[in-house]
């Protein structure tokens, strides 16, 4: 698992975590989630990642900058 996490391989990650009935990383999820558009389930994700102490606030911060970050893309590619 670790090696496809190192390569940036995620979601071979995810499969091979569910596959070794292993617990999946949930910030993991969230972020492949977040690439593929699917915002709700990346939040469902970040929270779950977060658990009861809070610690979501910093990766539903991330996500608000990759949000941006995408957004700002776009605009570059639409406007060549």
């Amino acid at each position: 698992v670790q090696n496809y996490v190192r390569t940036f391989q995620w979601e071979k990650a995810i499969v091979l975590q569910h596959e070794q009935e292993e617990n999946v990383d949930e910030a993991m999820e969230g972020t492949i989630h977040l690439l593929y558009g699917r915002r709700h389930e990346a939040i469902r994700s970040f929270l779950n990642a977060g658990g009861q102490d809070n610690q979501a606030w910093p990766l539903l911060s991330e996500m608000a900058d990759l949000e941006e970050a995408v957004r700002r893309l776009r605009r570059r590619v639409e406007d060549e």
